[in-house]
C-alpha cells in the first residue's frame, strides 16, 4: 500500500463532501492546524484514523470506493511489465466490469432480503430462497406445541406457503418411524398450511393434494390400512386435477407413498409398478430404489434386491441423506448374507457401523451385532458368531423386540446344531414358540417355529433347516400370509416359494420394523434438492441431445427482411432471421458498418434483437413502419427520441446498444495473442460472485424507514393478536415478519401500561411480548437499539 494512504483517503472524502480542514477539525473536536499536521504524516494511528473518518463520512461504502481508487493507482507501479496500452485496456475493462457488477450486486442485495411471492406459481430462481426460508421457519416451529403451530399458520402470512407445507410434510414422514402422534400432528398442520396457500387454482390443487397424502401415510404406519387407502384417493384426485409444469413439488412423492401402502396391503406387484413410475420423475430416485429393494427382499428375490440396492447407493450418496444411506447398505448386507456373499457383506457392515457411530444411533447397535453374527458364521468363525448373536438376542429382549429376538436365536440355533448341541437347541426352540404364542405373532411364522420345535424334539433338526426358517422369518415379518414350505425353491429365498403371495386388504401387524430389512419410509427425510428428469424406465438412461451441433459462424450482416417468429429452433437458441440472411439471398442486405451511421445501425440492431417484423415493431414502439424501413436502409437518421423508443422495444437501453456495437468492432479485429486463461478468469469471476452472495445472505434483513402510518397497521395487527393466549402471541411474533415492527412494539407497551392497574400478570406478558417484537425488528442498528431500549423500559414497570 502507498504511503500516506489513510491521509489521501481522508482528503478525498473531505473534498467530495465539500469540507475544508477547519470543518473536519470542528466535526471531530481537533484543532484544524493539528488536523493538517496529522494528514501530513506518513501513517495515522488506528484510533485517530477512525475519528477523522467519522468526521468526513458516515457511509462505509464511500470508504470502499475511494480505497479501491487509491489501490488501483498504487497497483500501476507494481505492474510495470505491462505496456501503457495494456494498462489502459485493463483499466477500461475494470470500469466496464464495475458497472456491470454494481448493477448485479445491487440487484442481488435487493433480492437477498425479499421472500418469494406468496400468491404466484414459483419461478425457478425463487426455489432456493423459498426452501431456505422453510428451514428457518421450521427451526422456530419445531419446539412449539400443536396449538402454537396452528396459531402461527392461522395468523402469519409467510407460514401459509407451499415451501413450509413441503418441509412440514418431510418432517411428518421422518417422525412416523419414532413418534406417530407427532407425525399425525405435523401431517394435519401441513394440510392446514396447504388450504391457505394462494396462487393459481391449478397450483393450489396440486399443493393440497401433496399435503393430503401425508395423513394417510401416518395411518398406514399405524396399521390402519383401510383408513389410509380411503385417505389417499382424494389426495390423488387433487394432485391429478392440479398442475405443476416445473415440477417444483416432487412428482414421484405420491407414487412412492402409495407404493408403501400397496406393499403393506401385500399387493407387491402394484407397489413395484408404482415405484417404476416414480423413479424417472422423483426428486429422490435413491429413496425409490431403496423401497424397491426392500420389496424385492420381502418377495424373496435377493438377487433382484442386491442389483437394485447396488444401483441405489450412489444416488443416495449424492443425495446426502445419512439415514437412507445406512438403510440401503444394511439391507444390501443382509441380502448378501442370504446369498452367501459374506465377504461383501462384511465390507458393507463396516460402512454401516461407521455411519451408526457417526450419528450416535444406539437403537441400531443390536441390529449391527445381529448382522455381524450372521457374517461371522458365514466366514467360519462360530465362536465369534455365537457371542455376537447371544449379545444381539439379549439386547433385543431388553428392548422387548421379540420378533428380533427370534431372528437372532434362530441363527444361533443353526450354530448350535452344527456342534450337535441338541439339548440347548431344544430349550431355545421351546422358548421361541412360547414367546410367539404369548405375543400373538402371526400364525404362519408360529407354524414354522412349531415345525422346528418338533424337529428338535425328535433330534431330526439340522443347521440348514434352522437357517432356512431364519431366512423365512425375515420375509414373513412384512408378509404375514407367506408360508414356510420346508424345501428350497430355485431362484427364491431358501425354503420360500418364489411366487408366494397374500390376499390384498390384510391389515398391518403393527410389528417393529424388521431386523435385516429396513423400510425406506422409516427414514429421516430432508427437503430435497430438485433432480433433473430422467426419462425412461428404472434404468435411468441419459437423455440424448436433439439433432446435431449448432452451425458455426456468426453472421455479420443485417437485412431489411422481417425476422423469424421466434428466437429458438429445434437445436436451441438461434439468431433472428434478420441477422442470418446474407446479401446473396437478399440483395438489399447491407453489411454492418458500411453505409450506415451509428444511429442507423442501432435502429437495425434494436429491431433484430426484438425478433419482430417492421410492422409489429412499429406497433410496439409507435414508430411508422415505413420510417423504420428508411432508418434501416440508411436513408434517414433516427432521432434520439426514436432511438430510445426502439431500445425500449427490444428491452434494452441506447447505452446497451452502443456497448454491443463497440463489442462488434472489437470482435472484427484479428486476434493477435494466443490467449488469456479465459476459463481460469471465468472461474475467478464466479467465485467472486459467490463470495459476495454469501456475504449478502449473512447480513441482517433490511427494513423500510419508520413512518407515522405504521401505527395504523400496528392497530390492525394488534386486533389479530389480542384474542390469543400469551404463548400463542409469542409464537406468532417470533415467526411472522409482519408483526416484527416498531409500531407494534409501541402498541404492546401502551397496552401493558393500561393493564398495570387491572391485571398485573397480563401487563407483564404484554411487556415481555413488546420485548420479543423489539429484538426482531429490522433496520439500522441504532434504530433497533433505540426500540429495544424503549421496550425494555416497560419491564420494570410491572415488577
Amino acid at each position: 500500500m502507498v504511503r500516506r494512504f489513510r491521509s489521501l483517503l481522508i482528503r478525498v472524502l473531505a473534498l467530495w463532501h465539500g469540507l475544508d480542514l477547519k470543518q473536519v477539525g470542528a466535526r471531530c473536536g481537533i484543532d484544524p492546524k493539528q488536523v493538517s499536521k496529522i494528514l501530513g504524516r506518513l501513517s495515522i494511528e488506528d484510533e485517530l484514523f477512525a475519528t477523522l473518518l467519522a468526521a468526513v463520512t458516515r457511509r462505509p461504502a464511500q470508504v470502499q470506493i475511494v480505497g479501491r481508487c487509491l489501490e488501483s493507482l498504487a497497483s500501476l507501479a507494481a505492474e510495470d511489465d505491462l505496456s501503457a496500452e495494456e494498462h489502459e485496456e485493463v483499466e477500461r475493462g475494470l470500469r466496464e466490469g464495475e458497472r456491470l457488477l454494481r448493477q448485479a450486486f445491487v440487484e442481488g442485495a435487493r433480492l437477498s432480503r425479499q421472500l418469494p411471492p406468496f400468491d404466484a406459481y414459483p419461478r425457478p430462481e425463487h426455489l432456493e430462497a423459498a426452501r431456505w426460508h422453510a428451514d428457518q421457519l421450521w427451526t422456530l416451529l419445531q419446539d412449539m406445541t400443536e396449538e402454537q403451530r396452528l396459531a402461527v399458520v392461522h395468523h402469519c402470512r409467510e407460514a401459509q406457503t407451499w415451501w413450509l407445507m413441503e418441509r412440514v410434510c418431510a418432517e411428518s414422514s421422518a417422525a412416523a418411524s419414532r413418534d406417530l402422534d407427532l407425525a399425525a400432528s405435523l401431517a394435519r398442520l401441513a394440510v392446514e398450511i396447504a388450504e391457505r396457500v394462494q396462487g393459481p387454482a391449478g397450483w393450489c390443487r396440486r399443493v393440497r393434494g401433496y399435503a393430503m397424502a401425508h395423513p394417510p401415510n401416518v395411518l398406514r404406519v399405524a396399521g390402519n390400512l383401510l383408513e389410509s387407502r380411503a385417505g389417499i384417493e382424494p389426495a390423488k384426485q387433487h394432485w391429478e386435477a392440479g398442475w405443476d409444469p416445473d415440477r417444483v413439488l416432487d412428482p414421484g412423492r405420491l407414487l412412492d407413498l402409495e407404493a408403501s401402502l400397496c406393499r403393506d396391503e401385500r399387493d407387491f406387484g402394484q407397489s413395484l409398478t408404482l415405484l417404476d413410475r416414480a423413479f424417472p420423475v422423483s426428486h429422490n430416485p435413491g429413496r425409490v430404489l431403496v423401497k424397491k429393494g426392500f420389496i424385492l427382499q420381502v418377495m424373496g428375490d435377493d438377487v433382484g434386491a442386491i442389483r437394485t440396492l447396488t444401483r441405489a447407493i450412489p444416488l443416495v450418496e449424492h443425495q446426502g441423506d445419512p439415514r437412507l444411506l445406512y438403510m440401503a447398505r444394511f439391507n444390501l448386507a443382509v441380502a448378501c448374507t442370504r446369498r452367501g456373499r459374506f465377504s461383501t457383506a462384511a465390507g458393507l457392515a463396516r460402512l454401516v457401523r461407521e455411519s451408526v457411530d457417526a450419528r450416535g444411533d444406539e437403537t441400531e447397535v443390536p441390529r449391527l451385532h445381529w448382522l455381524d453374527g450372521r457374517i461371522a458364521a458365514g466366514l467360519g468363525c462360530p465362536a465369534e458368531a455365537r457371542a455376537l448373536l447371544e449379545l444381539a438376542a439379549q439386547q433385543f429382549a431388553d428392548r422387548e423386540m421379540w420378533y428380533d429376538v427370534a431372528l437372532a436365536r434362530q441363527d444361533l440355533a443353526g450354530l448350535l446344531l452344527d456342534e450337535g448341541k441338541f439339548p440347548e437347541v431344544q430349550a431355545l426352540a421351546r422358548e421361541l414358540v412360547e414367546t410367539f404364542e404369548a405375543k400373538g405373532v402371526h400364525p404362519e411364522a408360529l407354524a414354522a417355529l412349531r415345525l422346528f420345535h418338533a424337529a428338535t424334539d425328535r433330534e431330526e433338526a439340522t443347521a440348514d433347516l434352522a437357517r432356512r426358517i431364519g431366512d423365512y422369518l425375515v420375509q414373513a415379518r412384512h408378509n404375514p400370509g407367506l408360508r414356510f414350505t420346508g424345501s428350497p425353491v430355485p431362484g427364491a429365498a431358501v425354503g420360500v416359494h418364489a411366487t408366494a403371495s397374500v390376499a390384498q386388504g390384510l391389515r398391518g401387524t403393527g410389528a417393529t420394523p424388521a431386523v435385516g430389512v429396513h423400510d425406506a419410509t422409516c427414514r429421516r427425510e430432508e427437503p430435497q434438492v430438485r433432480q433433473a428428469r430422467r426419462p425412461g424406465g428404472m434404468e435411468g438412461q441419459k437423455e440424448g441431445d436433439e439433432g446435431g451441433e449448432e452451425k458455426e459462424g456468426a453472421h455479420g450482416v443485417l437485412s431489411g427482411a422481417a425476422p423469424g417468429a421466434g428466437l429458438h429452433g429445434p437445436r436451441g437458441s438461434r439468431l433472428p432471421a434478420i441477422l442470418r440472411q446474407r446479401t446473396g439471398k437478399n440483395p438489399s442486405a447491407l453489411p454492418v458498418g458500411r453505409l450506415l451511421s451509428a444511429r442507423q445501425l442501432l435502429s437495425r440492431l434494436f429491431r433484430a434483437v426484438s425478433g419482430l417484423s417492421q410492422a409489429a415493431f412499429g406497433a410496439k414502439t409507435h414508430i411508422d413502419p415505413g420510417l423504420q424501413d428508411r432508418y434501416e436502409q440508411g436513408k434517414v437518421e433516427p432521432s434520439q427520441n426514436h432511438l430510445r423508443l426502439q431500445a425500449a422495444g427490444a428491452d434494452l437501453t441506447v447505452a446497451a446498444g452502443e456497448e454491443i456495437l463497440l463489442f462488434v468492432d472489437v470482435l472484427r479485429q484479428p486476434q493477435r495473442r494466443p490467449g488469456l486463461g479465459r476459463s481460469a478468469f471465468l472461474r475467478a469471476a464466479g467465485a467472486l460472485a459467490n463470495r459476495v452472495a454469501e456475504r449478502l445472505l449473512r447480513l441482517p434483513p433490511g427494513g423500510p424507514s419508520p413512518k407515522a402510518e405504521d401505527r395504523d397497521r400496528a392497530a390492525a395487527l394488534w386486533a389479530r393478536l389480542e384474542p390469543l393466549p400469551a404463548d400463542q402471541q409469542v409464537a406468532v411474533v417470533r415467526v411472522g415478519r409482519e408483526y416484527q415492527q416498531w409500531a407494534l412494539t409501541e402498541k404492546c407497551c401502551a397496552e401493558s401500561v393500561k393493564q398495570v392497574t387491572r391485571e398485573l400478570d397480563r401487563a407483564a406478558s404484554l411487556a415481555q411480548l413488546a420485548r420479543e417484537i423489539a429484538v426482531r425488528i429490522p433496520g439500522p442498528e441504532s434504530w433497533r437499539l433505540y426500540v429495544e431500549g424503549y421496550a425494555a423500559g416497560h419491564l420494570p414497570n410491572v415488577q
